[in-house]
């Protein structure tokens, strides 16, 4: 009975934290960061001083005063404020000096008319030929959307993450008034404009020899649904530390759309345990399997209760661990994160 009560006790425990702790996240659970294992049966070791290579240090940067934050902005707007007593004797004071503040302003989006003038002209001696004009510009969508425009509504949907029609509403305040479904086009078009760049960023990822993937839930509207339904799509985004992030849209989280991302790609795959990458990995020849440490640990730190194999294995991470959080705080270089981790932290 006791033994059930033990195992009833550790599945809630686990279900709580699926639901409302970091369980179902992606993000790093911050109880793995934690170095010692607590336990009776195994006390944590007391953390070993792990030297790392000598390098020069930046100095802190000192905190910037106002001036040296904001100088950089245009005065537009500068107010000299007299004393009431000088301005009634003004040939009483002489000034010695002054002192100065500053209020940060900011000037609301403005929409303005980029016109062009196209002249129509003829010959002179010969007024039966056809008149003479210079062809139109090409635009980068049909319609009157500048590229300052369409930027200004690409930066706001997926940076800011403001939807068109919120946009919509906020340019209706301007006394612009723009169709929603103009705007949808507008950035429909923007993405096939700059489809090439993608395809680029794309293939310089699958040239490479090491790649980082993942897949990200993401909740949609689809026409064929009620209003009130929504589906459910993946983000597919591939990357490499410090270089380019691809994100790719599939509505399955199936094997088929990595195959089709990933097509070319030869070197090492770093992933999540989902059984996608594992199965990917072993059906094709060039492709090496890299696990992600913060998920092995996970679920050994779910287990730490249950078992001393698992509080074991977790005394074996906290070196590497402490190797991380060492150069971390000492502001390592890349190179010499490199050299610490092939020196210390190979098995």
């Amino acid at each position: 009975m006791e033994q059930q009560l033990s195992q009833a006790l550790h599945q809630l425990d686990w279900l709580k934290k699926q639901v409302f702790g970091s369980g179902k996240s992606e993000k790093l659970d911050k109880s793995q960061l934690g170095l010692g294992i607590e336990s009776d049966e195994t006390p944590a070791p007391e953390p070993e001083s792990i030297p790392v290579p000598a390098h020069e240090r930046k100095p802190r940067a000192a905190a910037r005063s106002k001036d040296e934050s904001y100088g950089h902005l245009p005065v537009k707007q500068s107010h000299t404020i007299i004393p009431d007593e000088v301005q009634a004797e003004p040939h009483a004071y002489e000034q010695i000096g002054e002192e100065r503040t500053y209020e940060l302003g900011i000037t609301a989006p403005e929409f303005y008319r980029i016109e062009y003038i196209r002249p129509r002209f003829r010959l002179k001696g010969d007024k039966a030929q056809p008149p003479v004009i210079a062809p139109a510009l090409a635009r980068p969508v049909q319609g009157i959307a500048s590229v300052s425009l369409l930027t200004h509504l690409l930066l706001g949907k997926y940076v800011d993450h403001l939807p068109l029609h919120r946009q919509a509403k906020i340019f209706r305040r301007y006394q612009v008034s723009l169709s929603e479904q103009s705007m949808v086009r507008w950035v429909a078009r923007s993405a096939e404009a700059l489809e090439p760049v993608y395809n680029r960023m794309h293939q310089n990822l699958i040239d490479g020899d090491y790649l980082q993937a993942d897949e990200t839930p993401i909740q949609v509207k689809d026409p064929d649904y009620p209003k009130s339904q929504t589906r459910q799509g993946w983000l597919w985004p591939i990357s490499v530390p410090g270089g380019d992030v691809v994100f790719t849209w599939s509505m399955t989280r199936g094997s088929s759309h990595l195959e089709e991302l990933l097509e070319g790609f030869s070197g090492y795959l770093q992933s999540d345990a989902y059984s996608v990458y594992e199965k990917y990995a072993r059906q094709r020849e060039g492709i090496i399997p890299l696990a992600c440490m913060a998920h092995i640990r996970r679920k050994f730190d779910q287990a730490k209760d249950e078992t001393k194999d698992a509080r074991d294995i977790l005394s074996q991470i906290a070196p590497l661990y402490r190797i991380e959080k060492q150069l971390r705080e000492s502001e390592a270089s890349t190179a010499q994160i490199e050299h610490t981790r092939q020196a210390q932290s190979l098995p």
